[in-house]
């Protein structure tokens, strides 16, 4: 006799007690509404959840949600821009109690997909879905195991039924699409059972199923980390051994229908029957899904923050995992989608940074009542950032890796103002360092914004902003659109030419401060981003990209990766766990360099130069006749231009098939770069226009003139070598990130990461020449203290210097900086406490 697969050391919880079927009220009538398949789904595509939290009659709303998300299986929501990830919590937490969860039950804690892991967001009770977390878990190559290629993509599973108290209802937001594929797929259980003979049916209900999931420990077994074993939403569900038994038919206490319940993942196997016959039910009931695609639908995810809300107790799903890359799921705010609008200060900052941050925050909004009479509506606010890797090549459209810092520009904004002069509004603008930056009052026509970058006034970055985001809401609502007249009180503490980015957070946070006081409930972070890019070249700074979408795109506890061809992308980036642990220290020269004033001899002529070097470079390296295609650089073409056309010929050419990859082609520019910019030192505008078949007057009115440089030669050769190889590094330290360290012990991991920091330093300090001897002297001594890599960040020139350093020498490199720079210079005791950033 086959043995049993019965295991009587695991309890089998109670069904608890019957109760009648709960009934819809109708109070979702009115809202419009459609049931996606006759079987299963429907969708609310204009109805905003956060409305039916607030509502008056919120509890007989968010009843009868969950009657219909019981009975329909799943239910649908489009561009839930609003709800946050506490809203979602509550919204969860609510259809449970409406319906009758015990009340000690609340929102479940993934074994492993949580805020303990490195992609896990920051909340435990939020799991975090990510394709490049996925990978991490589960790419491990074992050499004894069979092929990894799937050949049936399809996992279908109810939620965390391995623990003694399974789920009931679960949500899934997405705030990151992949670029195509994703879809996600529901299965009725309930359609599975009534499709079951009756005879059957009453053999199945007197069954229980044991399900186990293993695989949990192994993944944490082999990336070194502990399951979550305290209380996991119920106080039943604890410990690390994931195994549970529960009825092969389940009744839905909401609706009393039945439903099949060991379906796909998380089942062992059948208790009381041999191998072969709980083998084949649970082959049977995966079959009937299988089979039965009119007991399916299937969700295309079209916006961030579409959301959809199953019960898991007659419902499977399953995900598509056809999408190409990324990462996808509820972080702790949007990557991608609509500026999140935060309700609380730890939204925004850390712990540690809360009771300056509130102080701050009080001050702004008691200052600006102090000065206008009443209080402010609202408070925009945008960061600044460091460059981690990436120095000096966002403007030639190569992809960068900055974070946000603490260090923010707020603007209190109120539109309690009525214009004065017919056909304009008016503009008041006040700072809090009210002495260093005096109060303006703007009348400004309808039709434009006027800025004279020729000045250097402090305004002119609002106004900057300003005019950016009106030209989009002319576009939105058109020409006859009249702007809101402002107040507003600016508070920035991204130091002023410290190459932390003050310039682009004061922009970004001016367009985001003028399109919410015009109405626009939500923004769109690559709109907001794309226009702040633009706007601030109005102020005289030919700014490539990096310094906006570090600013309008990160999220806390990661850094960022932004692509810029052939569109705008931004996707957080995680460090791996090491050891020892890796820090980030930022620390000020304290020497002053300000991209307006200077410009003209270094910002300015550096992009000026990058694209003088790709129309050289094509003009000599691609057939006669060749243009670059127009592109999002400043001036229009790029080095990343040049790079795609000449590899797209080239292979056009010689019939391949297929790409070198990236990081091979940027060896091979180098090279070319080599062979064929010759002239160390530079080239004249003569010598440029004669290779690139025009006169001098034309080089000049094509590319010296929107922003006015000063220079006599022009050092392509440098300046395209820096940009390629710097655009490599950038490659392989995101490869380093990727990979992760193998083994404890990581040092040799982290000088790797290291190296490559002191790489751009080399580069920035001898070939882009944007260094000074100030930051030199800055590596130089944390280098000698213990840091793995050392090097400027932002424009250069001065400003500020970012480290990679073990934990357990930041002491060592402050105190080398306080001796050896600091003790030298003449620092206010504010300006000692800001000279250095953990």
């Amino acid at each position: 006799m086959a043995p049993s697969a019965v295991e009587p050391d695991v309890p089998v919880r109670g069904k608890g007690p019957v109760r009648e079927p709960l009934q819809l009220s109708g109070a979702l009538d009115s809202y419009e509404s459609f049931d996606v398949t006759p079987v299963i789904g429907r969708e609310f595509p204009t109805a905003k959840l956060v409305e039916w939290l607030n509502a008056p009659n919120s509890d007989e709303l968010l009843r009868d949600l969950a009657i219909t998300i019981s009975q329909r299986g799943v239910v649908f929501f489009r561009a839930q821009d609003d709800l946050t990830n506490e809203l979602q919590k509550k919204l969860i937490l609510r259809l449970g109690e409406l319906t009758g969860r015990p009340a000690t039950s609340g929102l479940h804690i993934h074994p492993i997909l949580n805020s303990e892991r490195e992609l896990g967001g920051n909340d435990l009770e939020i799991s975090t879905i990510s394709s490049v977390q996925n990978k991490q878990f589960y790419s491990k190559k074992v050499p004894d195991t069979l092929s990894v290629k799937n050949q049936r993509s399809a996992q279908w599973h109810s939620d965390i039924a391995f623990e003694p108290v399974p789920a009931d209802y679960t949500s899934l937001r997405l705030v990151q699409l992949p670029t195509t594929g994703g879809d996600t797929l529901w299965a009725s259980g309930y359609e599975i059972y009534d499709r079951i003979s009756e005879p059957y049916q009453k053999f199945l209900e007197t069954l229980t199923a044991t399900f186990e999931q293993p695989g949990f420990q192994k993944v944490a077994d082999n990336l070194g980390f502990n399951l979550y074993d305290k209380p996991r939403g119920a106080p039943e569900n604890v410990g690390a051994e994931l195994k549970a038994i529960h009825p092969v038919v389940r009744t839905n206490p909401v609706t009393g229908w039945k439903s099949i319940f060991p379906v796909g993942g998380h089942v062992k196997h059948i208790n009381g029957l041999t191998e072969e016959e709980s083998s084949h039910l649970l082959s049977w009931f995966l079959d009937l899904v299988y089979k039965n695609h009119d007991l399916q639908v299937r969700f295309k995810w079209k916006n961030a923050n579409d959301i959809a809300i199953w019960d898991n107790r007659s419902v499977f799903h399953t995900a598509t995992f056809d999408y190409l890359d990324g990462s996808y799921g509820v972080p702790s705010s949007d990557m991608a989608g609509s500026v999140p609008i935060a309700r609380s200060l730890s939204d925004i900052y850390t712990p540690d940074a809360l009771p300056t941050q509130a102080k701050r925050w009080n001050n702004l909004l008691a200052k600006f009542e102090e000065v206008y009479g009443h209080p402010a509506e609202f408070i925009s606010r945008s960061p600044g950032r460091v460059n981690i890797i990436g120095e000096h090549i966002d403007y030639s459209l190569y992809s960068v890796l900055p974070m946000a810092i603490t260090a923010d520009a707020l603007l209190a904004v109120s539109t309690a103002l009525t214009p004065t002069t017919p056909g304009t509004f008016k503009v008041q603008i006040a700072n809090v360092q009210d002495s260093k930056f005096p109060s303006r009052e703007f009348d400004i026509p309808y039709e434009t914004v006027d800025i004279d970058a020729t000045v250097h006034e402090w305004t002119n970055y609002f106004k900057s902003g300003l005019r950016g985001a009106l030209e989009h809401l002319r576009r939105k609502r058109g020409a006859d659109f009249k702007p809101s007249s402002m107040k507003i009180l600016m508070d920035g503490t991204v130091p002023a030419g410290g190459g932390l980015s003050s310039s682009a957070a004061f922009v970004s946070a001016s367009a985001l401060a003028i399109m919410v006081a015009n109405g626009e409930h939500t923004v769109n972070k690559t709109e907001l981003t794309e226009l702040a890019i633009v706007s601030e070249r109005a102020v005289g700074v030919n700014s490539g990209g990096m310094d906006q979408s570090a600013s309008v795109f990160s999220e806390r506890g990661s850094a960022l990766f932004v692509s810029f061809a052939p569109s705008l992308k931004a996707r957080p980036v995680y460090f791996p766990k090491t050891n020892p642990e890796l820090t980030f220290l930022v620390a000020q020269s304290f020497v002053t360099s300000d991209k307006f004033v200077t410009g003209p001899i270094h910002y300015n002529l550096r992009v000026v130069e990058c694209s003088l070097a790709a129309a050289y470079l094509n003009a000599v390296l691609n057939p006669p006749g060749t243009q670059l295609p127009p592109d999002a650089a400043p001036l229009g073409i790029s080095l990343h231009g040049f790079h795609e056309t000449y590899f797209a010929l080239r292979e056009h050419g010689a019939g391949a098939t297929s790409s070198k990859p990236v990081p091979d082609q940027l060896d091979e520019l180098i090279t070319l770069t080599k062979q064929t910019l010759t002239q160390v030192e530079g080239y004249t505008r003569e010598e440029i226009a004669s290779v690139l078949n025009i006169s001098v007057d034309e080089l000049n009115a094509r590319f010296t003139s929107r922003f006015p440089v000063r220079a006599e030669r022009f050092k392509l050769r440098q300046r395209a070598l820096h940009v390629f190889s710097e655009a490599l590094r950038v490659l392989k330290f995101m490869a380093l990130l990727e990979t992760g360290p193998s083994g404890d012990d990581t040092a040799s991991y982290n000088s790797q990461l290291g190296a490559l920091l002191n790489e751009t330093q080399t580069s920035c300090r001898d070939v882009y020449e944007c260094s000074c001897e100030e930051i030199d002297a800055l590596c130089a001594i944390a280098r000698k203290a213990g840091s793995y890599g050392s090097r400027l960040t932002g424009a250069g020139w001065g400003g500020c210097s970012v480290h990679l350093v073990p934990a357990d020498k930041v002491a060592e490199v402050r105190d080398a900086w306080d001796r050896e720079y600091y003790s030298k210079l003449n620092l206010t005791e504010d300006q000692k406490e800001a000279a250095v950033v953990l």
